[in-house]
């Protein structure tokens, strides 16, 4: 639910969102293109409805149309559009009537882990099971420090379109 944090590129309606269409795919690939967003690296992201719309478009599964050997009718496949990977995900952000897509460049998100976990063995413990009776227990704790978030936001586009 990162898209809060893209607000330099944002292309659809929040107000009257209409479906997802080519007019909004070329819009949100425009808005990268002006910033010299680099095309390698860029995915879309749709909701799983959004794939469906996509699949009842003849310009985006027909194979002499898209190039590839095999059209969307017959793997279910979406590909690529206008040469970017697409991503199909439940995670893609929904309010009422309005729904998030993204197109974004790998740059834009990052994730932090320390690779270093800490590992402690903390002192023997006695536990108690009501069938077992009791009996003594090793208790092993690790943690890590991770963190998130958007540190080049224009390199992601909000494409706001209807549920349905």
């Amino acid at each position: 639910a990162q898209h809060g944090s893209v607000t330099t590129n944002v292309v659809g309606d929040t107000v009257n969102p209409e479906q997802l269409s080519s007019a909004l795919l070329l819009s949100a690939a425009q808005k990268l293109d002006d910033l010299d967003i680099p095309l390698a690296g860029r995915t879309w992201c749709f909701a799983p409805v959004s794939k469906a719309m996509l699949l009842k478009d003849s310009q985006y599964i027909d194979a002499f149309r898209t190039g590839d050997s095999k059209g969307g009718m017959r793997t279910g496949e979406i590909g690529q559009l206008y040469g970017v990977p697409v991503l199909i995900t439940t995670g893609v952000a929904t309010s009422g009537l309005l729904r998030k897509s993204l197109l974004f460049h790998k740059d834009a998100f990052a994730i932090a882990v320390n690779h270093k976990l800490r590992i402690q063995k903390l002192p023997t413990g006695i536990s108690s099971n009501t069938t077992a009776g009791a009996y003594l227990v090793n208790i092993i704790v690790a943690d890590s420090l991770y963190g998130e978030g958007i540190p080049r936001q224009n390199h992601a586009c909000v494409i706001n379109t209807a549920t349905t």
